[in-house]
Protein backbone atom coordinates (compact mmCIF):
# COMPACT_ATOMS: atom_id res chain seq x y z
CA UNK A 1 0.00 0.00 0.00
CA UNK A 2 1.10 3.27 -0.75
CA UNK A 3 1.05 5.78 1.73
CA UNK A 4 1.48 9.76 0.80
CA UNK A 5 4.26 11.72 2.55
CA UNK A 6 3.13 14.30 5.41
CA UNK A 7 5.70 16.66 3.45
CA UNK A 8 4.13 17.35 -0.04
CA UNK A 9 8.02 18.34 -0.65
CA UNK A 10 8.87 14.83 0.68
CA UNK A 11 9.17 12.41 -2.08
CA UNK A 12 7.21 8.97 -1.27
CA UNK A 13 9.30 6.13 -1.34
CA UNK A 14 6.88 3.69 -0.55
CA UNK A 15 6.69 1.10 -3.57
CA UNK A 16 4.04 -0.95 -4.14
CA UNK A 17 4.02 -4.37 -3.50
CA UNK A 18 3.18 -7.42 -5.89
CA UNK A 19 0.39 -9.18 -6.07
CA UNK A 20 0.60 -11.97 -3.57
CA UNK A 21 0.53 -15.51 -4.02
CA UNK A 22 -3.29 -16.29 -3.08
CA UNK A 23 -4.29 -13.23 -5.59
CA UNK A 24 -2.85 -14.87 -8.10
CA UNK A 25 -4.94 -18.09 -7.15
CA UNK A 26 -7.89 -16.19 -6.52
CA UNK A 27 -7.89 -14.93 -10.16
CA UNK A 28 -7.05 -18.59 -11.49
CA UNK A 29 -9.44 -19.70 -9.24
CA UNK A 30 -12.19 -17.25 -11.30
CA UNK A 31 -10.83 -17.94 -14.65
CA UNK A 32 -11.69 -21.64 -13.82
CA UNK A 33 -14.74 -21.00 -12.92
CA UNK A 34 -15.65 -18.83 -15.23
CA UNK A 35 -14.54 -21.46 -18.22
CA UNK A 36 -16.77 -23.57 -16.30
CA UNK A 37 -19.95 -21.71 -16.62
CA UNK A 38 -18.91 -20.55 -20.41
CA UNK A 39 -21.02 -23.34 -22.03
CA UNK A 40 -23.92 -22.68 -19.77
CA UNK A 41 -23.99 -19.48 -20.24
CA UNK A 42 -23.74 -20.27 -24.42
CA UNK A 43 -26.77 -22.57 -23.99
CA UNK A 44 -28.64 -19.98 -22.47
CA UNK A 45 -28.10 -17.09 -24.92
CA UNK A 46 -29.23 -19.90 -27.58
CA UNK A 47 -31.91 -21.21 -25.84
CA UNK A 48 -33.31 -17.49 -25.53
CA UNK A 49 -32.35 -17.08 -28.78
CA UNK A 50 -34.13 -20.11 -30.44
CA UNK A 51 -37.19 -18.66 -28.23
CA UNK A 52 -37.44 -15.61 -29.75
CA UNK A 53 -36.55 -16.41 -33.43
CA UNK A 54 -39.83 -19.15 -33.12
CA UNK A 55 -42.35 -17.18 -31.30
CA UNK A 56 -44.70 -17.86 -34.41
CA UNK A 57 -43.95 -21.50 -34.27
CA UNK A 58 -43.97 -22.34 -30.27
CA UNK A 59 -44.54 -26.43 -31.14
CA UNK A 60 -41.23 -26.34 -33.12
CA UNK A 61 -39.68 -24.72 -29.93
CA UNK A 62 -41.62 -27.40 -27.88
CA UNK A 63 -40.54 -29.77 -30.05
CA UNK A 64 -36.67 -28.86 -29.50
CA UNK A 65 -37.18 -28.83 -25.63
CA UNK A 66 -38.59 -32.39 -26.09
CA UNK A 67 -35.07 -33.72 -27.73
CA UNK A 68 -33.15 -32.36 -25.66
CA UNK A 69 -35.26 -33.86 -22.74
CA UNK A 70 -34.64 -37.39 -24.57
CA UNK A 71 -31.15 -36.77 -24.53
CA UNK A 72 -30.73 -35.76 -20.62
CA UNK A 73 -33.40 -38.89 -19.69
CA UNK A 74 -30.87 -41.02 -21.46
CA UNK A 75 -28.13 -39.71 -20.03
CA UNK A 76 -29.52 -40.26 -16.41
CA UNK A 77 -30.75 -43.06 -17.02
CA UNK A 78 -28.93 -45.19 -19.30
CA UNK A 79 -25.17 -42.93 -18.78
CA UNK A 80 -23.36 -46.14 -20.01
CA UNK A 81 -25.48 -46.60 -23.75
CA UNK A 82 -23.74 -44.25 -26.49
CA UNK A 83 -25.86 -41.46 -27.37
CA UNK A 84 -26.90 -41.16 -31.19
CA UNK A 85 -26.21 -37.55 -30.79
CA UNK A 86 -26.08 -37.84 -34.90
CA UNK A 87 -29.48 -38.96 -34.72
CA UNK A 88 -29.97 -36.02 -32.65
CA UNK A 89 -28.67 -33.73 -35.11
CA UNK A 90 -30.54 -35.05 -38.16
CA UNK A 91 -33.78 -34.22 -35.90
CA UNK A 92 -32.75 -30.95 -34.57
CA UNK A 93 -31.82 -29.95 -38.22
CA UNK A 94 -35.06 -31.14 -39.53
CA UNK A 95 -37.01 -29.26 -37.31
CA UNK A 96 -34.67 -26.16 -37.70
CA UNK A 97 -34.54 -26.43 -41.92
CA UNK A 98 -36.39 -23.47 -42.22
CA UNK A 99 -34.05 -21.63 -40.41
CA UNK A 100 -30.38 -22.26 -41.17
CA UNK A 101 -28.62 -19.13 -38.97
CA UNK A 102 -30.21 -21.75 -36.18
CA UNK A 103 -27.96 -24.68 -36.86
CA UNK A 104 -24.22 -23.44 -36.26
CA UNK A 105 -25.05 -22.94 -33.18
CA UNK A 106 -26.45 -25.79 -31.91
CA UNK A 107 -23.15 -27.87 -31.23
CA UNK A 108 -22.99 -26.70 -28.00
CA UNK A 109 -25.41 -29.42 -27.00
CA UNK A 110 -22.84 -31.36 -27.87
CA UNK A 111 -19.73 -33.01 -26.14
CA UNK A 112 -16.37 -32.33 -27.26
CA UNK A 113 -15.36 -34.42 -30.45
CA UNK A 114 -18.68 -34.76 -31.70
Amino acid sequence: MVVPPEDPDQECTAKQSPPSASAKLGVRALVVEIEKELPWIKTNAYMKMLKRRLYRKPHVYLHFLEILQEVQKQRRERPYDPIDYAGVMKRAKKLLQGDPNLMPSIDIFLPPGC
